[in-house]
C-alpha cells in the first residue's frame, strides 16, 4: 500500500486546526466591533485599511483588551491607597456586602 493511498486528511487537519489562531469576538460583547472592522477592512482591503479604519481597530483592541478599564481600576486603588495614608479614610477599601445582600 503507498502512501498517497492512505487517507491522512483527518491528522493533518486535526494538527492544522490546533495551530490557527482562536481570536475573534463573535461569542461575546465585542461581537459588533468586529462585524464593523471587518466590513471597513472589506471595503478598502488590508493596506489601505489599515489606516482608513484605524478607529474600528482601537475599538476592537479596546473591547477585547480592556486596557482602559485596567488602568482605572489601578487609579482607583492607587487613590484609596492615598486617602487612607493621609487619614482621609477609615479603612484602605470599602467592606464587602453580605453574602445574601445582593
Amino acid at each position: 500500500m503507498s502512501i498517497h493511498l492512505l487517507n491522512t486528511d483527518p491528522i493533518l487537519k486535526c494538527f492544522s486546526n490546533s495551530t490557527l489562531p482562536y481570536v475573534d469576538a463573535q461569542l461575546s460583547e465585542c461581537a459588533d466591533f468586529e462585524m464593523r472592522m471587518g466590513d471597513c477592512l472589506e471595503a478598502y482591503g488590508l493596506n489601505k485599511g489599515k489606516t482608513k479604519c484605524e478607529d474600528f481597530i482601537s475599538d476592537l483592541r479596546e473591547c477585547l483588551l480592556k486596557g482602559k478599564q485596567k488602568q482605572r481600576v489601578v487609579l482607583m486603588r492607587k487613590e484609596h491607597v492615598r486617602q487612607y495614608q493621609n487619614g482621609e479614610r477609615e479603612s484602605m477599601f470599602s467592606k464587602t456586602p453580605n453574602y445574601n445582600a445582593y
